[in-house]
């Protein structure tokens, strides 16, 4: 391929991605707020690729789609590489939403997210709109036909090894890009993994990174990669090189902090030059060398250096956060300082969680929860024996409604910065999410969550309730978090049941499930055995919800709607 014609390539593709890429980037400090919001995406919009042959259900529950569905009227043509199951699981989808599958003339032609170029030729005519899979999840997710990104359209290729011999590392990029450009990577010869690593790390199926993916000069990754002089490149490095069906050159889509900014101490490898894309810069083509820094052993446990990557939108912090985080000496005042005697807020009984906060915020937070006597848990994931939430914005994440659900304290970050005011855990009633004390300038969202958090931990605390999910038995048919949903159940007082055990122990009264995951139960065995059909938001609605318990024939899955004539009307 002539340089001329895959410098159009990449201008082509900047052009395209520009504005995809700024709406999917997050700053690096704010990463750790990512994966809280799965729970809250899954809640509500659960896409899935479980490949498994329908049952002869799925063909009648089709018969009782809207007539005003998503993809009413419209129509869609399976193009390229699809392979058997993913062509029955695509069909589904489309079908079940109100769209028709046909072989030729259509609207839409649908593809994988990379296609050998010789299995999706041009389209002569020019008629038909041509979208990957990633489209038809992310309009069932948004419930309605969105825009459609660079992410969405298919990239086709002539060379499957672009990225043979790279292991990428992503920081800062999320959502739908992201899964695009790991699906780029992983189908094009490379390898992508959560981890940014210097090292081999056998145990855990790491490998040491050879570029670093990210939209900005900041974070600790970065930090890491030009100290290591691991490559930073910006996404469109990935979608320009599969699109040319040529690795490109890594200095022409590097990541650099401006002239002058007084973190430029950690110098870029004295190989990468600083470009603008606002003038196009002559793509080199071939193969570069990339400088891959071998593990050194030492006896400094930094030498590993081992970050696994989190997703999330950066929430708007909470005054007293900025003051925290603006405090580089607060645990060496703390330490220096006279305290009061030990009482009820001395420390020794605090494990505190942390939510929604960029992490300087927690690790200043850290710091003065660690000299006050408390615990820090500073994991992304909910834990059990934590007594504390610090929350800088509510939000529907799995760790916020977790604690919720077990009636865990959920706080202001103010409740930090005033114990290192007084230098002891205070009373954390005036700091606390929903309590009457505590004077909020919330929205109504937030009002339903911090009402719904204060609810629960009172009304756990006096012994009223085992929690939200009490007499609940539930069996969980999700692709994935199947074990934050085990976790979130449980502890909310319920109880999960095996998927082989739910139609034989006589227990089981609920199920919760994936519409799109339909095709793997029988829906008539459910309903013979007393055992109601679900989505999974119906659990957060449940929480929310107080002691207004919500009406099965209200919440159950469309799905399920044909047969509740024929099992009994009941509540939780």
């Amino acid at each position: 391929m002539a340089t001329g014609d895959s410098q159009d390539d990449v201008q082509y593709v900047r052009t395209l991605s520009k504005q995809s890429t700024a709406k999917n980037v997050t700053t690096e400090e704010n990463n750790n707020c990512s994966e809280e919001k799965d729970l809250q995406t899954i809640f509500e919009n659960l896409t899935t690729a479980d490949e498994t042959e329908m049952e002869e259900d799925v063909s009648v529950l089709l018969k009782f789609r809207p007539v005003d569905a998503l993809f009413s009227d419209l129509t869609f043509q399976l193009v390229g590489s699809m392979d058997a199951d993913l062509i029955s699981l695509t069909t589904y989808l489309i079908e079940s939403n109100g769209g028709r599958v046909v072989s030729n003339g259509a609207k839409y032609k649908v593809t994988t997210p990379v296609v050998h170029a010789e299995l999706l030729p041009d389209d002569p005519i020019g008629q038909a709109v041509v979208i990957n899979t990633f489209w038809i999840e992310d309009c069932i997710d948004e419930d309605c036909l969105v825009e459609i990104e660079i992410y969405h359209q298919p990239i086709k290729f002539q060379n499957c090894q672009i990225f043979a011999g790279c292991v990428v590392s992503f920081s800062g990029i999320q959502g739908r890009l992201r899964d695009f450009l790991q699906y780029l990577v992983d189908h094009l010869g490379g390898k992508q993994q959560q981890f940014f690593s210097r090292k081999m790390v056998e145990a855990k199926d790491v490998y040491p990174s050879t570029h670093l993916v990210c939209p900005k000069a900041e974070g600790r990754k970065y930090e890491k990669a030009v100290k290591w002089g691991v490559p930073v490149v910006n996404a469109e490095w990935i979608i320009a090189s599969a699109t040319s069906s040529t690795r490109l050159k890594e200095t022409d889509f590097g990541i650099f902090r401006p002239p002058g900014d007084p973190a430029e101490t950690l110098s870029a490898p004295t190989s990468f030059s600083s470009i603008t894309f606002d003038a196009p810069t002559p793509v080199q083509m071939g193969q570069p060398t990339i400088p891959v820094i071998l593990p050194v052993l030492t006896d400094s446990a930094s030498e590993g250096f081992l970050l696994q990557t989190s997703h999330g939108t950066p929430p708007c912090l909470p005054d007293a956060v900025s003051r925290i985080s603006q405090r580089p000496n607060a645990s060496q005042r703390l330490n220096e300082s006279k305290r009061p005697n030990a009482s009820r807020y001395s420390g020794h009984s605090f494990r505190i969680m942390f939510s929604g906060m960029s992490q300087e915020d927690r690790d200043s937070c850290v710091q003065i929860i660690e000299v006050l006597g408390g615990i820090a848990i500073d994991g992304k994931h909910y834990d059990s024996t934590c007594t504390h939430l610090v929350v800088a914005k509510l939000e529907c994440n799995d760790k916020l409604m977790t604690s919720i659900a077990a009636g865990k304290w959920i706080v202001h970050p103010g409740w930090i910065a005033k114990s290192e005011q007084t230098y002891h855990f205070v009373d954390e009633r005036i700091f606390e999410w929903g309590n009457p004390t505590s004077n909020d300038s919330i929205s109504k969202e937030e009002a339903r969550i911090s009402a719904a958090a204060y609810y629960w931990r009172t009304i756990r605390n006096r012994g009223l309730s085992t929690g939200p999910f009490q007499g609940i038995k539930a069996v969980l048919y999700l692709r994935k978090k199947n074990d934050a949903f085990q976790q979130l159940i449980e502890a909310g007082g319920g109880e999960v049941i095996a998927p082989e055990l739910a139609l034989e122990n006589g227990k089981t009264n609920l199920c919760v499930l994936d519409s799109r995951e339909i095709n793997k139960i029988k829906l008539r065995l459910y309903v013979s055995k007393g055992i109601y059909c679900v989505p999974p938001n119906y659990l957060r609605d449940l929480i929310l919800a107080k002691d207004n318990k919500c009406q099965w024939a209200e919440c159950v899955l469309p799905e399920f709607l044909p047969f509740l004539d024929t099992i009994p009307s009941t509540h939780i």
